[in-house]
């Protein structure tokens, strides 16, 4: 047997934190059962035979995969036109799910010429953005916002980023490891680098008005969303059988007519906090995190962790 340095035993115990054991055992090359029995404290490091190890390899620490087996939440907000609001329900998440985690990451994916809406909805600076990431500046790169919100802006020329879709996938490994979750503000587009955030996530969030023609192009976009929770936001009551069939999900929200939003965008803020798209949003954020008054979070702690913070 090969022996293993005590560092990797304290190695899958800071892993464990974030990852299953599958995700683990396919990034240091051990078995599902022995990633258990490290965490449990049932193994013997030294009778784990490690073939990273043999190879005279270090155990990898960076996990790559795609497959979403974080346990924290990854959420691409798409759309299936422009001008449904997909922006404005990033941002005020990203504000929501901050104010209840330690941290997270809103990454603007909207590439264009010229700043983005994100960056002037929440009146960003001009730097630092994703180019500053691709230079290796790393959480530099990340605009603190609020205390636990953090903002990586789309670069304000598209053209400045050489391989979109290979920096986009390192931003998406680098903002899992890092920050407690992760929300991606998608544009319209089919594109690879779109197919990618998608690919990170373990829930999808869109924003259709709910027309013929918007559920042809969501019912193509659908079939990207293989082993997602997948939830809608719907403008157009009618049409939520129509919505329900072609995502094959029960998770459909109203967006409601909100008149105060456009002009707190336009003054660059958040939605009010006792407002109607603020309230949609609330329920958003219980829907994805599965939080009931006597559920799932409440059992592991959630609510002791906004009233601690």
């Amino acid at each position: 047997m090969i022996h293993i340095r005590e560092d990797l035993r304290q190695k899958v115990l800071r892993m464990s934190e974030r990852l299953t054991d599958e995700a683990i055992a396919r990034a240091l090359n051990l078995t599902e059962e022995a990633v258990k029995d490290i965490r449990e404290g049932d193994a013997d490091i030294e009778e784990i035979e490690n073939p990273a190890v043999k190879q005279n390899q270090p155990p990898a620490v960076i996990i790559n995969t795609k497959k979403p087996t974080f346990r924290q939440k990854v959420i691409s907000v798409w759309r299936a036109k422009g001008g449904v609001g997909c922006s404005a329900v990033a941002m005020n998440l990203a504000r929501q799910v901050a104010d209840s985690v330690d941290s997270v990451a809103l990454i603007d994916l909207n590439f264009q010429v010229g700043p983005p809406d994100l960056t002037y909805y929440m009146d960003l600076p001009a730097a630092p953005t994703m180019y500053n990431f691709k230079q290796g500046d790393g959480i530099e790169s990340f605009y603190r916002k609020e205390n636990n919100l953090f903002v990586l802006q789309a670069p304000h020329n598209k053209y400045q980023l050489e391989k979109t879709t290979e920096t986009v996938n390192e931003v998406c490994a680098f903002s899992r490891k890092v920050f407690d979750a992760v929300i991606f503000d998608l544009p319209n587009t089919e594109d690879d680098y779109v197919r990618e955030a998608i690919e990170h996530s373990n829930t999808v969030v869109m924003a259709v008005e709910g027309t013929s023609a918007e559920m042809i192009r969501l019912e193509i976009k659908a079939k990207n969303f293989k082993n997602k929770d997948k939830i809608v936001l719907l403008k157009n009551d009618d049409d939520t059988g129509r919505v329900k069939e072609v995502l094959e999900t029960h998770k459909v929200i109203k967006i409601p007519n909100d008149k105060h939003l456009g002009e707190a965008l336009e003054n660059q803020a958040f939605a009010r906090r006792n407002s109607p798209f603020n309230k949609m949003i609330s329920q958003l954020k219980d829907e994805i995190y599965e939080y009931k008054s006597s559920g799932l979070l409440n059992k592991i702690g959630f609510s002791k962790l906004r009233q601690s913070r």
